[in-house]
């Protein structure tokens, strides 16, 4: 027994000599590569496996910088496709192997030389799949391959990360060398595993790309306006309106000029089908975007459908008020357009808020809801007054002139729109 512990010790003590001889003429070994890789592949790929040096940190160093070389050669990259992969689990293993980490310097070096390799890859796998448009509303088969190409790219760049460890230092020289921001890696795969139907990994990625907390600046490095828009989009297939809202309202506030989110979050408002929250959205986007004519036009109507919901309910009050909200809404946008085609709609829009409840008391009741339908019908009347100017061929808003005023008991008025209205063809 005691001849077999000797013989084991023995041979452990020789294979770690062998070992660090071996480390000690790296370079050397290096050197001597054949500069025919294929040929050398053959040699690494067989020093892998030989019981005799497959335990050995230097051998999988030289199939790490071996395969390094082969992926930077389309050639062999195309016939040996997972030639980068081999390469970075090659650095793993001598990492794993290499305690005293001898070879350390050596395997980040090699590092440094396939990152930014997986980073080009899969930016122009990824560029490609954008290229290519969905087909009959579903996405291009060729496309899915490719961003899940891209995906496998960007995962091994941000594995190299995790492979240099605790080094940060060494992890920021790679990235700031290379001039990569890895947030930016973290919205791609984001968006890669989104277009495959990886949602879970997808809003992991989205995650990294998105900061709630800390200054704009700091939040803006930390990710992209494209990660806001899609990971809105995502929660909003998921149903997840509550996330969404908050994904898209952070957003809006670091990217206050982005004309992209405000349209994210129309299509949020219309799933989540819920006025006080339309409103809500609405109000802080155009706080943000003072001069956006769509989210103005999205919260005319917001304010519309809630009073119109108030209504309904009986809360008279509030009906009123969302009413008149509505009404300087519309009032608002006659004044952010030159084109009078809307802002005759505009003008018309804020009218009907007030002629359509007030038709409805007049015809239930004249003589009992007068007091409530005449203070109605003349609020309606700048309105439509407004809108006869900037369509005066109107025939249906004159005629409607020629009631109100006649309701009214406005006699001049009356007669001037019915004068008017004799002229209309």
């Amino acid at each position: 027994m005691k001849k077999i512990v000797v013989l084991t010790a023995f041979f452990f003590c020789t294979v770690s000599l062998f070992s660090q001889s071996r480390i000690q003429d790296t370079d050397n070994l290096v050197r001597q590569i054949d500069a025919d890789l294929e040929k050398a592949k053959f040699s690494v790929d067989k020093e892998t496996v030989s019981e005799a040096t497959k335990n050995d940190p230097v051998s999988w160093y030289m199939k790490a910088y071996v395969y390094k070389e082969m992926m930077k050669s389309k050639v062999h990259k195309k016939k040996y496709p997972s030639v980068g992969i081999e390469s970075l689990n090659a650095c793993k293993k001598v990492k794993e192997l290499d305690v005293r980490k001898d070879l350390w310097s050596k395997v980040i070096n090699v590092l440094f030389d396939i990152s930014p390799l997986f980073y080009n890859d899969g930016i122009e796998v990824y560029n490609s799949a954008t290229k290519l448009k969905p087909k009959d509303g579903k996405a291009d088969p060729k496309a899915i391959d490719l961003y899940k190409a891209a995906l496998h790219n960007f995962e091994n760049f941000k594995d190299i990360i995790t492979v240099l460890g605790d080094d940060k230092e060494i992890s920021i020289q790679l990235l700031k060398f290379h001039k990569i921001n890895i947030y930016s890696i973290d919205y791609f795969a984001a968006f890669c595993a989104q277009m495959t139907g990886d949602n879970a990994k997808a809003k992991t990625y989205y995650k990294n790309s998105i900061l709630f907390e800390g200054d704009a600046e700091t939040a803006k490095q930390h990710g992209s306006v494209l990660a806001y828009y899609y990971y809105t989009g995502l929660l909003i297939d998921e149903k997840n309106y509550s996330e969404a809202t908050r994904v898209v309202e952070r957003g809006l506030t670091l990217y206050p000029d982005n004309k992209e989110l405000p349209t994210i979050a129309i299509e949020l408002t219309k799933k989540a089908e819920n006025a006080e929250d339309q409103i809500k959205l609405f109000e802080k986007i155009v706080l943000i975007q003072p001069d956006n004519i769509t989210i103005y036009s999205n919260l005319a109507t917001a304010y519309s459908k809630l009073s119109d919901k108030m209504e309904e309910k009986g809360y008279a009050s509030s009906a009123a008020e969302y009413k008149d909200k509505a009404a300087a809404t519309y009032k608002k946008l006659t004044t952010m357009t030159t084109d009078k085609r809307f802002v005759f709609t505009y003008n018309y829009n804020a009218a009907l808020l007030y002629y359509k409840p007030a038709t409805k008391l007049y015809k239930d009741n004249q003589v009992l809801n007068e007091s409530a339908y005449s203070e109605l019908f003349k609020k309606a009347l700048p309105f439509f007054e407004a809108a006869h100017i900037n369509d005066p061929n109107s025939k249906n808003v004159v005629e409607i002139l020629v009631s109100i005023y006649q309701i009214l008991k406005d006699a001049d008025n009356g007669t001037r729109m019915e004068e008017k209205l004799k002229k209309i063809k």
